[in-house]
């Protein structure tokens, strides 16, 4: 045993893991090809902004999908590439897990089985990761059509509005039961 390290090198991802990691990449891939088509199939002047109601209140070029796609890609990416670091980016930088929870319990956890409870720490990063991919894929096509039929689809707004505070909390929940369990793992 390494007394150097905080967590052991390289668990694989559960099952569940990696579906998590396969949706982040399928979800970015999506994110390009939506952003790619629509600059592509739509030519000059097209809506850049959208009011509350839905309607257009600013116009530009069709090169605004080139310029969000960068920006839209930023979140899955990172995610993705921590993931696959993950081992590597936590011994060298510890405090990147800074849940208190998680980073009190962690040192009093058996330094064998620290590694599962860093892979279970990430799977709910990789849930967040394909959730937002979830999110900036339904934002880009809801923008697509209301480009093409020069208004926002009706579920759009409200899509967009409650699926962040539906995220924060499942995000909360989940966190709230890893603890409990890694709680009760040192108790045993």
């Amino acid at each position: 045993m390494n007394e150097t390290l905080l967590f052991p090198p390289g668990l694989p991802l559960s099952r569940i893991g990696k579906v998590l990691l396969g949706l982040n990449v399928i979800g970015l891939f999506i994110i390009w090809f939506q952003s790619l088509y629509a600059y592509a199939s739509l030519e000059g002047v097209v809506p850049t902004h959208f009011d509350l109601s839905g309607q257009p209140d600013s116009y530009g070029s069709s090169d605004v999908f080139l310029v969000v796609l960068p920006i839209v890609s930023i979140a899955p990416i990172i995610i993705i590439l921590v993931t696959t670091y993950r081992f590597t980016l936590l011994n060298k930088y510890p405090y990147l897990i800074n849940l208190p929870a998680f980073y009190a319990y962690i040192p009093k956890i058996p330094f064998e089985k620290r590694a599962y409870w860093v892979n279970r720490y990430f799977e709910a990063i990789l849930a967040v990761g394909a959730f937002l991919s979830l999110y900036m894929n339904l934002m880009l096509w809801g923008i697509y059509l209301g480009t093409i039929e020069e208004a926002l689809p009706n579920w759009w707004l409200p899509l967009i509005i409650l699926m962040v505070p539906s995220m924060i909390t499942s995000l909360i929940y989940y966190f709230y039961r890893l603890s409990k369990q890694m709680k009760k793992e040192i108790v045993e």
